[in-house]
């Protein structure tokens, strides 16, 4: 009932180093360079509650933004070809549902029926280029409020991408700022307004 979620982030805050990423002051302060890294959250997928999840387990820095980008887009794509459907689902649709559906591009494919049955035959290859129109990956970008740690962020994305059933060409990512605490809420206030 648990998953393994990767999130990227970017962020210049100072009360959160490499190895405190739930660590958050009182006083906000930014660092003078961006950093960038990616986070493994364990998430509940099953709805239940657990008071030890979302949890950062494990992270690593990187050294850029194009490689935190080229390295989350290789896990959500093993992701999403691990999650493709061994079966194809054919819906029948009126003609004006049709049309006012999909008014993008689409391809056609066709499917054979042997007589007397209800069974269509689609050829393999047509399968395969079907699957290749799959849309580009997106980005989801959260960028947290007031009080809140890194650690905590990634935990709010990845609990959500595990139970919202987000397609695996959406990447989740987080960019974090040092936003203070309870008692330095006017100071954060007017620094970020």
């Amino acid at each position: 009932h648990f998953l393994q979620c990767a999130v990227g982030y970017a962020t210049a805050r100072s009360d959160c180093k490499k190895d405190t990423l739930h660590k958050s002051a009182l006083f906000p302060h930014k660092d003078q360079e961006l950093r960038f890294g990616l986070g493994q959250v364990e998430a509940s997928f099953a709805g239940g509650f657990f008071p030890f999840l979302p949890a950062v387990n494990y992270h690593s820095q990187m050294s850029s933004g194009e490689d935190l980008v080229e390295q989350l887009l290789h896990v959500y794509q093993k992701r999403q070809a691990h999650e493709e459907p061994s079966n194809l689902r054919l819906e029948v649709l009126p003609e004006a549902t049709f049309h006012d559906m999909y008014v993008g591009e689409w391809s056609q494919v066709p499917i054979h029926f042997c007589e007397g049955e209800c069974l269509g035959y689609v050829p393999e290859q047509t399968i395969s280029h079907a699957k290749s129109l799959r849309p580009s990956a997106e980005a989801l970008v959260f960028i947290h409020g007031f009080n809140c740690d890194l650690a905590t962020a990634l935990g709010r994305v990845a609990q959500t991408f595990s139970l919202g059933n987000m397609p695996p060409h959406i990447v989740p990512f987080v960019f974090s700022y040092a936003g203070g605490a309870e008692l330095t809420y006017f100071q954060a206030r007017a620094r970020f307004a």
